[in-house]
């Protein structure tokens, strides 16, 4: 199970790096998911919830849009 995050998150940080929009929605969950697994130590908690918010602003945030619409335009 470790492995298949591990290789989930590369993957969506590669196509994220090339503009899909799929994948900043897949990287949502899968840091919920480490902010789940994480509520018994405050220390790993707090850390998680730190870098979750820093993911979704610059994943979100306006300016990050259009780089993310391209992805989506048909080639002429």
């Amino acid at each position: 199970m470790a492995l298949s995050v591990n290789v989930l998150a590369i993957v969506c940080g590669i196509f994220i790096l090339f503009g899909h929009n799929w994948a900043r929605w897949v990287m949502v969950p899968w840091m919920c998911f480490h902010i789940i697994i994480s509520l018994n130590s405050p220390p790993k908690l707090i850390a998680h919830g730190v870098i979750f918010s820093v993911i979704l602003y610059f994943l979100f945030r306006p300016q990050t849009s259009g780089y993310f619409q391209r992805s989506k335009a048909k080639p002429a």
